[in-house]
């Protein structure tokens, strides 16, 4: 069940017409005001105008992608974004606006061109696996992790530090092996002091270790949740992360070539403008599995109807954070 379109059903429904805070947000006129202001800030800039689809039938499927996404791309990406301007924005505005039709992942609209369509590549869900037995092999990369950082860079991490990672380690992995769930809970915070080390040790190192640094991040989506549909759903959201990526790399790098060695000022602009807050057209929420939030501009979440869905399900930390936008 998706719970967050629970959540909006009845908010309409019980109010019989489009939401108080939609209204207030974007009046009767829909996306195209917010667009148009995009618009008109990407032209005066020269950049490209990056337009995030937002089909009526699909929305929350795709709200559900872009969060991840945006929280949690890499460098790259987010440089890719600080080159553009971006806005949301339903199929219907967009042809209004630019008189191009279609329901695409994403328009770009280059300085002085016309729109082109970037679509994703078919994500296909992966086969449910054990998530304890997943966790525990991952558990055994960042072991190699750990012992090969002593040969690259010895006065990055200590050896009572180095000792102390692999018997915890070893410890959450003997856990895991007997399918012991009772110390999970506690196990997660030493797996995330553990990870904050390894990290800090591969960045001390500096070039040598940037092979582990790759090799950290892919083994660093460990769930020692065991249940399978939490694992399922982490497994699939880094698959549309990597898809999303993609898309946006080939439709920006089509419209403005390679990005420039120094990538760090185009990332903090997309960091700044699209993670810290969000799109035009759209705001950040919070779903705790209890109840959304929401961000203000003055940065504090305002609850609404909170409390009402605890016990419905659980709700994945890459999740947690949620884009959501209007729909005309």
């Amino acid at each position: 069940m998706n719970r967050r379109r629970l959540l909006a059903g009845i908010g309409a429904l019980t109010a019989g017409t489009m939401p108080l805070w939609l209204q207030e947000a974007w009046g009767a006129a829909g996306a195209v005001p917010g667009l148009l202001t995009a618009q008109s800030s990407a032209r005066a800039a020269g950049r490209p105008l990056l337009i995030i689809v937002a089909p009526a039938d699909r929305s929350w499927e795709r709200t559900e992608r872009w969060g991840p996404l945006l929280n949690y791309a890499d460098e790259r990406v987010m440089a890719r974004l600080g080159q553009c301007e971006a806005v949301c924005a339903d199929p219907q505005a967009v042809e209004e606006v630019f008189s191009v039709t279609g329901a695409p992942w994403l328009w770009l609209v280059p300085p002085g061109g016309a729109p082109v369509a970037a679509d994703i590549d078919p994500v296909v869900e992966p086969p449910p696996v054990d998530p304890l037995l997943d966790a525990k092999a991952k558990l055994s990369e960042w072991q190699a992790i750990n012992a090969e950082l002593a040969g690259l860079s010895p006065g990055c991490m200590t050896a009572a530090s180095r000792a102390e990672t692999a018997g915890t380690l070893h410890e959450i992995g003997a856990l895991l092996a007997d399918r012991d769930t009772s110390m999970l809970a506690e196990a997660s915070g030493a797996l995330e002091e553990i990870y904050a080390r390894l990290e800090a040790a591969i960045t001390c190192a500096g070039v040598p270790a940037s092979g582990l640094a790759i090799r950290l991040e892919a083994a660093s989506s460990i769930t020692i949740d065991p249940d399978p549909g939490v694992t399922q759903q982490i497994r699939l959201i880094n698959l549309y992360i990597d898809a999303l990526s993609a898309a946006v790399e080939r439709a920006v790098g089509a419209a403005l070539g390679p990005l420039p060695a120094d990538i760090a000022p185009l990332q903090e602009r997309g960091v700044a403008l699209y993670r810290a807050k969000a799109p035009v057209n759209s705001r950040w929420g919070h779903d705790s599995g209890c109840g959304v939030s929401y961000e203000q501009p003055d940065g504090s979440l305002k609850a609404e109807q909170p409390g009402i869905r605890c016990g419905m399900g659980h709700v994945p930390a890459r999740a947690a954070r949620f884009l959501e936008y209007y729909v005309g």
